[in-house]
């Protein structure tokens, strides 16, 4: 059983890095650049800052304020071996992406998928923040 829970999450992530990277990566129309601030900021204060808060960031991180220099290029302490929480360009690489996905086991990480206790990202969720990845994970 333990088998299915993992498998399920991988094949749902792979097929959305195929489509966010073909789209991507292969010049098909695409909507604009994904903004930091304007469109992955906004996922993160709903859904992650209640408990990666300033005052007390479960795990040490801080998804409420400066969060853009507390992911992007910082590695992870729950993963092994070490995985950046966002290496631009690389969703595959990125840590937190497999967090959002359930699939953190298979890279070496340990505890809960993310959001705890909450649904889990819709796909245009996830579709958007790997777009943001690919893209190089820009502070904009």
């Amino acid at each position: 059983m333990r088998s299915a829970k993992i498998w399920i999450p991988a094949a749902a992530l792979v097929a959305i890095l195929v489509v966010v990277i073909g789209v991507v990566g292969f010049g098909q129309e695409t909507s604009a650049t994904v903004s930091f601030s304007n469109d992955i900021m906004p996922m993160f204060l709903a859904s992650c800052a209640e408990c990666h808060n300033s005052e007390d960031p479960s795990a040490g991180l801080n998804l409420e304020t400066n969060v853009w220099e507390n992911i992007v290029g910082v590695e992870s302490t729950r993963v092994e071996p070490p995985m950046a929480f966002v290496k631009p360009g690389d969703p595959q690489n990125s840590y937190l992406i497999h967090k959002l996905a359930g699939t953190h086991e298979e890279v070496g990480g340990r505890g809960q998928r993310m959001p705890r206790g909450r649904d889990p990202w819709t796909e245009e969720q996830m579709e958007l923040i790997i777009r943001w990845v690919s893209e190089g994970a820009l502070n904009n």
